[in-house]
This record gives structure tokens, sequence and C-alpha cells, in this order.
């Protein structure tokens, strides 16, 4: 699962905070962001969770009113963009996601991007971004960047900064 776009600033009570921010991803959404995976049914809803004393970001399976875990090996437990979007906007979850497979591929870019200056601070995370000329986003640590891209085959891990994913796996944000 891939996160999918940053949580701006929003009001505090949570279901408000989430119902506009939901209003944000729609409009996104509409403007044509993401537009080839948009009608595909590998959408989820994430939330914030600590297991084994770590920080996950875990996948629920948006179709669902309570929350009930998906997996990245069960399609059938992955929705629309609308059906994760509806559950986001119920306030229960952290995020969207959409879930990898080929052809795409999710590469994660840690530790290669600075949040105040916007700018990229590894030489080797700015030559992949330009070369693969694909969506890119800052990660949710605002010290990373994820791309999504299309490959002929996936590549589990390329470095120890650099990471790369073609199936089992989904964008979080």
């Amino acid at each position: 699962m891939v996160q999918l776009f940053p949580i701006p600033m929003l009001p505090e009570n949570r279901r408000e905070r989430f119902t506009l921010y939901t209003t944000v991803l729609r409009e996104r959404f509409l403007s044509g962001i993401l537009a080839e995976l948009q009608p595909l049914n590998q959408w989820v809803v994430w939330r914030g969770e600590i297991e084994n004393g770590k920080k996950k970001k875990v996948p629920y399976n948006p179709n669902y009113p309570f929350l009930a875990r998906t997996s990245v090996k069960i399609p059938k437990s992955w929705g629309t963009l609308n059906q994760a979007l509806e559950a986001l906007a119920s306030g229960e979850y952290s995020g969207v996601g959409f879930m990898i497979t080929p052809p795409l591929v999710f590469i994660d870019l840690d530790h290669s991007f600075d949040r105040s200056t916007q700018t990229i601070t590894n030489p080797l995370a700015a030559e992949i971004v330009q070369s693969l000329n694909s969506y890119t986003e800052q990660s949710p640590s605002g010290t990373g960047l994820h791309i999504l891209a299309y490959a002929d085959k996936s590549i589990r891990s390329l470095h120890k900064e650099i990471e790369m994913y073609g199936q089992d796996r989904a964008q979080n944000r």
C-alpha cells in the first residue's frame, strides 16, 4: 500500500478535519491527479497504529463501516476511490492508499528531501526523479520522496535508502 497526499492543517474535531481533508482530496482528483489510477479498484484507507512498538500505517478495507483490515494479497478487500474517500471522511482513518500491482512500481527515496526548502537533498534521488519523470510526492515524514512509475519487473531493494516495490505493497498518504 502506498500512502497518497499529506494531511494539511485542519480543524480540531477529527471528523470535521477528515471531512475537510476528504474534500481537498476530491478536488485534487477532480483536477486530474492520478487520473489513470482513479478508476481502478485498488484503493484502501489506513490508520496510524503502533504494532510491536513500531509506528505502522495499517491498511483497512474501505467497504466496511467497522475496522476490517485489508491485505495486499486479497484484491477483494480493496475498493474504489470513492469508497476510500467516503471511509476517510468518517474520521476513523488517517489517509487513503493505493495497492501496487504490476506494471506499477513504488519507489521510496528515504532521507532525500528537505521540507523547509522544498528541495531534493540527495543527488542520486534527484537523478532518479529526473530520469523517471513520473508522479512524485513528498513522503509523510517530509524527509523523503515517493514515486509511482511503470516498470517491466519488480526490484525489491536497490540501496539502503532506496526501495522499489512492484506488488504486495501499498502506497499510503
